[in-house]
């Protein structure tokens, strides 16, 4: 079943620790394997739901396991996923990020997921609560097709096509979160922000463990300088996805704004601690700030050179290199 959620991304302008985003290269399609596999080594039955996603929050396709254990993902771009697994008897988990390279006509990767209940206490084990509503786990054929047409539509830039598309997928299936949100991506880059708040908003309302909804509403919220509500939007996201890493890099620098300092810093070191965290690091940017205003020199110090390190060819690399040459001059 493809299902593809579209999302729009909030430049971060307003603060020297602007988060770099790196452009999609799309040149090739390659087909993508997901083997789940439980902890415990114990089998799993097949029909294990694995959603698909681009950076960003970009739903691109849903698929269901194999008795292998493994969903499928054909005509891939290149670019940045990661995946989010779910189903009956296991623990809803997410899945590192991983990167889909320019040429490659393959790729596999391995999902690790815990068994839902304890086998021996049959009590739900520790962080097991769910992250995906029953309402989502069966979208009727119909209204799956509409969805896809309106992707397809969005895709061609037919977003009038599309809208009618998406309306038609929630009137068949009012409880359609994604639908709803791929409404309100529209109406953010068609400049209508009020009905993109109403969309989100009524996805998180059918389906209050939709991970993306908070996400958008966070950034909606944060394009308009109301940071207290962008915090309380991530916070409800990452209470439901943890490791996430678009609400980590949003909550850090929403934080920071908002004068949370030590919530700030505690989200980019749990950032920090995730494969792939490269691709996020302006949040050292940030962590720097913070550290100079508390004057802990030396740790500011290592955030500029991780920045460095982690993104070379960022246009911010001059500023950061005359920052360091002058702190070491003791001029700052």
């Amino acid at each position: 079943m493809r299902t593809t959620v579209l999302a729009f991304l909030v430049a971060i302008t307003s603060v020297s620790a602007c988060l770099a985003q790196r452009p999609s290269n799309i040149v090739t399609r390659c087909a993508l394997s997901v083997y789940v596999q439980q902890t415990n080594e114990r089998a799993l039955a097949d029909g294990i739901h694995v959603r698909l996603y681009q950076r960003g929050q970009i739903l691109v396709a849903e698929s269901v396991t194999d008795e292998r254990g493994r969903a499928t993902f054909s005509e891939l771009p290149s670019g940045y996923y990661h995946v989010e697994v779910y189903g009956v008897g296991i623990s809803p988990t997410t899945g590192s990020e991983f990167e889909i390279i320019d040429n490659e006509g393959s790729h596999t990767e391995m999902v690790r997921v815990r068994p839902a209940v304890d086998a021996d206490s049959q009590t739900p084990a520790p962080g097991t609560q769910a992250t995906v509503s029953a309402a989502q786990l069966t979208i009727p054929e119909k209204a799956q097709k509409e969805f896809d047409k309106g992707v397809e539509a969005f895709s061609a830039g037919e977003t009038k096509k599309a809208e009618d598309s998406f309306k038609r997928a929630i009137q068949e299936y009012p409880k359609f979160a994604n639908a709803y949100s791929n409404l309100g991506v529209l109406y953010v880059k068609t400049g209508q922000q009020p009905k993109a708040r109403e969309a989100f908003t009524q996805a998180i309302t059918v389906d209050d463990n939709f991970v993306p909804g908070y996400i958008n509403l966070a950034r909606l919220a944060f394009a308009t300088h109301d940071y207290a509500d962008a915090e309380a939007k991530l916070t409800k996201a990452l209470s439901l996805a943890p490791d996430n890493m678009d609400a980590l890099a949003l909550m850090a620098t929403t934080a920071y704004l908002n004068k949370q300092n030590e919530t700030a810093l505690a989200n980019v070191r749990h950032l920090h601690s995730l494969p792939n965290h490269q691709d996020y690091a302006g949040v050292h940017l940030i962590a720097a700030q913070i550290l100079l205003s508390q004057n802990e020199r030396a740790q500011a110090v290592d955030q500029y050179i991780a920045f460095l390190q982690e993104s070379p060819n960022d246009l911010r690399v001059p500023a950061v290199r005359k920052t360091l040459a002058e702190m070491k001059a003791g001029k700052q």
